[in-house]
């Protein structure tokens, strides 16, 4: 074993790098059943969502999500959803959307709901 030791000296980092690597596989792996359980625990057995589609949207998601549909669908979104001035924000929405800014929202209107 002391003769190899010359040829390992060079790859030492590799193998505390793989060694890292492992725990880390091993603690990810160990924490996914604590995530889907939170998920349950939350989703599921809390009574789940009232809705598919949120009915706040920040201004920056708003414009990120019209990136994503077609011109057809972008007029829909444009049709069911207002802009509204943060001084006009209801304040229990902050309370909802703790990381909301008090910025402008853009709600979806009631007649879409």
């Amino acid at each position: 074993m002391l003769k190899l030791k010359k040829y390992f000296k060079k790859y030492w980092l590799l193998f505390v790098l793989a060694i890292v690597c492992i725990f880390g596989q091993a603690y990810t792996e160990l924490t996914l059943p604590d995530y889907m359980s939170d998920i349950v625990s939350s989703g599921i057995q809390a009574g789940g969502f009232d809705s598919a589609v949120s009915p706040v949207l920040s201004e920056e998601t708003y414009n990120h999500l019209l990136l994503f549909v077609s011109s057809k669908n972008q007029k829909v979104l444009e049709n069911a959803y207002k802009k509204t001035l943060a001084k006009d924000v209801d304040k229990s929405y902050y309370k909802t959307f703790k990381k909301a800014k008090k910025s402008d929202f853009i709600y979806l209107e009631e007649r879409c709901r």
